[in-house]
């Protein structure tokens, strides 16, 4: 069992990574204020329930970020083009993506330690690749991102016992 002084440094840790994801929030709406929203279910709360539920479900039980899910969802279900609904997925990323963690590192603590290190060049990465995207035709991002399930499919698909 985590003593305070522990339980206290991964609330600190916590707290700093929810401020760094408020920022990082804060630069993709004034990136996402280019394009424009037109989906064909924008206002439609139920869509919101399905895809937040299924990549929820996807997220706590495959340990994914839930973005492989959520953002074919928005496309196909909700008519959002990929940059949007890649803007939406992100934000929802954080606070699924923290309650899977819990429930994965509850039986290994150092897995926190481990995580915030990855995340912190995670930033770095993200902030690379969130300018570069509106250098780059839909198409191509489309394109990208077809091959890259492609091949994380391929991946589980052929690394599964």
């Amino acid at each position: 069992m985590a003593n305070t002084k522990e339980v206290r440094k991964q609330i600190a840790s916590i707290k700093s990574t929810q401020k760094i994801t408020s920022a990082m929030e804060m630069v993709a709406a004034s990136k996402m204020k280019k394009t424009s929203v037109n989906a064909i279910y924008e206002n439609n709360l139920f869509l919101y329930f399905l895809v937040g539920f299924v990549s929820g479900i996807g997220s706590g039980l495959l340990g994914i970020g839930g973005g492989i899910i959520r953002i074919p969802m928005l496309i196909l279900l909700g008519g959002f083009e990929q940059i949007i609904a890649q803007g939406i997925s992100l934000i929802t990323t954080v606070p699924t993506a923290l309650t899977a963690a819990i429930t994965k590192i509850r039986k290994n603590k150092d897995s926190v330690k481990n995580g915030l290190y990855v995340g912190i060049f995670g930033i770095t990465g993200s902030v690379i690749g969130g300018n570069f995207v509106f250098n780059i035709s839909e198409s191509i991002l489309n394109i990208s991102f077809g091959i890259f399930l492609i091949f994380v499919s391929i991946n589980m698909f052929f690394t599964s016992k």
